[in-house]
């Protein structure tokens, strides 16, 4: 019986593996630039959005939970897209690379009052590029 088991588990888990597989790889296909170069690109769009389009950072209230602002994710991705969390992206300027650590420092200590200088700053490199 055991033997059984194991045998239709096996004809269940190998097409389901396989079909997971498949669709997984249709996700790459997507034609995004995942280059260091469109990382950058996309980071700088990220902070643009944040310096147009949303409220001052003091207004973000909570920067971590459920209820997190999406400029803080916003922010906070475009700093570890410039390589905040491994000191420094290969296409990032040093300029950048410093904003973007601000921004993750000012981010993971909950210090909104400097969030706008990271994101001006980052916004500035961006613009320099």
């Amino acid at each position: 019986m055991l033997a059984h088991v194991r045998r239709s588990r096996k004809k269940f888990v190998v097409p389901l593996a396989i079909g997971a597989t498949l669709a997984l790889s249709g996700c790459g296909a997507s034609g995004a630039d995942v280059s260091p170069e469109g990382q950058i690109d996309y980071a700088c769009a990220l902070i643009d959005d944040v310096k147009e389009k949303r409220t001052a950072p003091d207004d973000w209230g909570t920067p971590i939970g459920d209820d997190a602002d999406p400029a803080i994710i916003q922010a906070a991705s475009a700093a570890a897209l410039a390589g905040a969390m491994t000191g420094g992206g290969s296409e990032s300027s040093a300029a950048m690379g410093e904003a973007a650590m601000d921004v993750l420092q000012s981010v993971s200590r909950a210090q909104m009052e400097s969030m706008q200088e990271g994101v001006d700053a980052f916004a500035q490199a961006c613009s320099d590029r």
